[in-house]
């Protein structure tokens, strides 16, 4: 209960004080992209749980070109417990991607529809008018998914990278260090004083990967 309302007090002291969510102006071109941020930590939740959690991040194209100091917006984001049992970090790694990767697809569709309502195609092939790319600092999981590395043997860990690797082909997936790991923050605890990257990314509203 002490830790709870600890939380609790903290909360509401950065309701008034702390980050907050930004929505840059666009240039009026439409043309958006998208990044994400996928993490896991393995085996750090109560009975040797796993959190995984995402970060989304809406900007101009420059967010899959240059990627340094681009004005972006926090367009979704999630912290939760990975519910089935994962026995290694990889495949904690490859469930956040491949939840990641799903709600990416879904907010690129719905971009689409927004910006272009007339458009007839299926929405498989209109979430490429909003490119996507992907930062993960899971080396092994980026090696396995530009595919050189081979597959896990955990079936179900294997199947999380035949769901996404369909689309990599088009989408890119970079590897980064954690200190710039924007979804590290969703995933595992920090103590007060400690800054994180997402903390960065929310006082500046600049998406720099660097």
């Amino acid at each position: 209960m002490a830790r709870a309302n600890s939380v609790l007090k903290r909360l509401q002291g950065l309701a008034t004080s702390g980050p907050a969510l930004t929505f840059p102006r666009g240039d009026g071109t439409g043309r958006l992209a998208l990044a994400v941020f996928c993490d896991a930590s393995f085996g750090r939740q109560p009975k040797g749980g796993s959190q995984q959690g995402f970060c989304a991040l809406l900007g101009d194209r420059r967010v899959v070109t240059d990627y340094v100091d681009v004005p972006a917006a926090l367009v979704n984001w999630s912290s939760t417990k990975i519910r089935r049992v994962v026995r290694s970090t990889l495949a904690a790694e490859a469930s956040s991607f491949a939840t990641g990767y799903d709600t990416a697809i879904r907010i690129r569709a719905m971009v689409s529809s927004i910006l272009n309502p007339n458009d007839v195609r299926h929405w498989s092939e209109r979430i490429y008018d909003v490119p996507q790319i992907n930062f993960n600092d899971c080396k092994s999981l980026v090696d396995m998914a530009a595919k050189e590395g081979g597959m896990p043997s955990e079936k179900r860990t294997a199947l999380d990278f035949h769901d996404v690797r369909q689309y990599l082909d088009q989408d890119d997936l970079e590897h980064i260090s954690t200190n710039i790991m924007l979804a590290d923050a969703l995933t595992k605890h920090k103590s007060a004083n400690e800054r994180t990257a997402l903390e960065d990314f929310l006082e500046t509203g600049l998406f720099s990967v660097q």
